[in-house]
């Protein structure tokens, strides 16, 4: 199993990470994903090649650009790009890997999840982070009470 309760509170402990394809406009996922975890934890920093900035907060160009590395990384990549990017965080020497694509059957994927593993790097895949912040918003309390009601939430 790569979504371990245990890993995922490992991860939201962590004292920096990353998140990988932070859009540019406010609204979109990946935008929310950056900015509730910035509220909920200590050091987060944007990642997109196209943006020097997101929200006012300097953007790095690729995991490689930042140093030290960051400790963890959410990667909100497409699926033709999860397999580079999780290559590059390996290289970077991150720490943990968060995984969170809708197609989590893609080869890039899998791919991505086995190199990390041979590489000693916990993987956490396909879970929302939303769902895992402590004091976050409504609505993702209420997914990850009807995840627990219905035995899908990780243990």
């Amino acid at each position: 199993m790569t979504a371990s309760r245990a890993n995922i509170e490992r991860f939201m402990s962590l004292p920096r990470v990353a998140v990988v394809g932070v859009s540019r406009k406010e609204g979109q996922y990946s935008r929310i994903v950056f900015e509730e975890l910035r509220k909920a934890m200590a050091d987060v920093e944007p990642v997109n090649p196209s943006a020097s900035e997101i929200g006012g907060v300097p953007c790095a160009a690729g995991v490689s650009a930042l140093q030290p590395p960051p400790d963890g990384v959410i990667l909100l990549v497409h699926a033709g790009a999860i397999l580079e990017t999780a290559r590059e965080c390996i290289r970077a020497g991150v720490k943990m890997i968060w995984l969170r694509q809708s197609d989590t059957t893609s080869e890039g994927h899998s791919q991505a999840v086995v190199e990390c593993h041979a590489a000693g790097i916990p993987v956490i895949a396909g879970e929302c982070p939303l769902m895992f912040l402590r004091g976050g918003h409504w609505i993702h309390r209420l997914h990850a009470g009807l995840r627990k009601i219905t035995g899908t939430y990780p243990a």
